[in-house]
């Protein structure tokens, strides 16, 4: 089976009926778009620090560090880029061009990211062939394939990877949409092994459309997703059997507010759950306790119109926590033709929100026009801040 960027189906699939995927960008829209062509090189003090071991670079302040974005659409033929961002001023700049050869294998859509320990960036790109999981150098943009989903030499197939995280030990597990299941991918070899089948009973509690996959302290992994009795729900995946347990069912109102859609997932450093969810046009956050499963309200993205533009509401595509303790998730208008979308910072203690970057505000670098995946860099990283400055400012190491 295969997908056009418009119709690929997203991990809450019911509310394709309501809010379409945001179509493609004409060939005419991308020449007249600033920043197009090569990828502009790094800044000295970036690539410097990426020499030195230390990561892209901010500075003491671990807020300030650049995090990346997967893009779904952008880049060369729409195929989709990696952007990063300069939480201090909004700016991006394009790292990896999808559609670009000569950066490494083409892909299509990309989705889920996530930082690996050696500096790299992974992500899920799914719609090329059966889907790719690759390797991104955040200095170059230059990629390289570790697992291709179509290849039975690497694994099990068929799936189609959305979501990715990387475990302690640096091996990574990814969400596939198609086959609802979650992958164990070796991050030198790529070879699959499949960890939890959700339409496996007897592993647990069944589900489709998995979400973009999260990590707690103690390695359980965390998701939603649409459950065996066709309500939504938050799971916890064992990482050495692949167990699952259903959690929070967001049709009990027992457990709290309800919604018909569950979405994105993060996991705090306290151990609870952040949950986008969704009821008709309406977007909210909630803290889910990872014990008996009980939601609150954290904030409430109603009504949309203030940001950036948006005037209808909008989908949380993703959903981490920063090195600045804040949530960090992007959202995309959900409506054809919307706006582009934009990065958000919640603050999971006073549930305030603000804007980091608004990617159809071309004044601040390539806009992004499907913003899904949020690669964050660890907070060990010590940066340089800003992407213009040329010197090296509270240069230190965290060891």
């Amino acid at each position: 089976m295969s997908w056009t960027h418009a119709s690929l189906p997203r991990h809450r699939p019911a509310l394709d009926a309501r809010t379409p995927a945001i179509p493609r960008r004409s060939a005419r829209t991308f020449a007249a778009a600033p920043f197009r062509g090569p990828a502009p090189a790094l800044p000295a003090v970036l690539a410097l620090a990426m020499v030195l071991g230390l990561g892209p670079a901010a500075s003491g302040d671990p807020a300030a560090a650049q995090v990346y974005v997967a893009d779904a659409g952008g880049g060369t033929d729409d195929r989709g880029q990696v952007l990063a961002v300069d939480p201090a001023t909004g700016q991006r700049i394009l790292i990896s061009d999808l559609g670009d050869p000569s950066q490494g294998p083409v892909a299509l859509n990309p989705r889920g990211a996530v930082f690996e320990a050696g500096g790299t960036i992974l992500v899920a790109a799914p719609l090329i062939d059966e889907g790719k999981l690759l390797r991104v150098n955040p200095s170059s943009g230059a990629r390289t394939l570790v697992s291709d989903f179509g290849d039975p030499g690497q694994g099990p197939t068929g799936g189609v990877p959305v979501g990715v995280l990387v475990e302690p030990g640096g091996t990574i597990i990814v969400s596939s949409w198609t086959d609802d299941s979650l992958f164990r991918v070796d991050p030198t070899t790529g070879a699959r092994t499949l960890l939890s089948d959700f339409g496996e009973p007897s592993q647990g509690p069944t589900a489709t459309a998995l979400s973009f996959p999260a990590i707690d302290d103690g390695g359980f992994l965390w998701v939603s997703g649409r459950d065996g009795g066709e309500g939504e729900a938050v799971f916890r995946v064992d990482p050495a059997t692949g167990n699952r347990t259903l959690v929070s069912d967001l049709e009990d109102a027992t457990q709290g507010p309800t919604s018909v859609f569950a979405g994105a997932v993060a996991v705090l450093p306290d151990g609870r759950i952040v949950l986008s969810a969704s009821d008709d046009l309406r977007e909210v956050l909630f803290f889910v306790d990872p014990v008996d499963g009980t939601r609150t309200l954290m904030h409430d993205l109603d009504p949309a119109g203030l940001i950036c533009g948006a005037a209808s509401a909008p989908q949380i595509t993703a959903l981490v926590v920063g090195p600045d303790g804040r949530i960090w998730g992007n959202i995309r208008e959900s409506v054809i033709g919307g706006v582009p979308g934009a990065l958000l910072a919640f603050d999971p203690t006073s549930g305030g929100r603000s804007i980091i970057t608004c990617f159809g505000d071309e004044t601040l670098g390539p806009e992004g026009f499907s913003p899904f995946g949020i690669a964050v860099p660890p907070p060990s990283w010590i940066f340089a801040s800003g992407f213009e400055s040329g010197d090296l400012e509270d240069w230190s190491s965290s060891s």
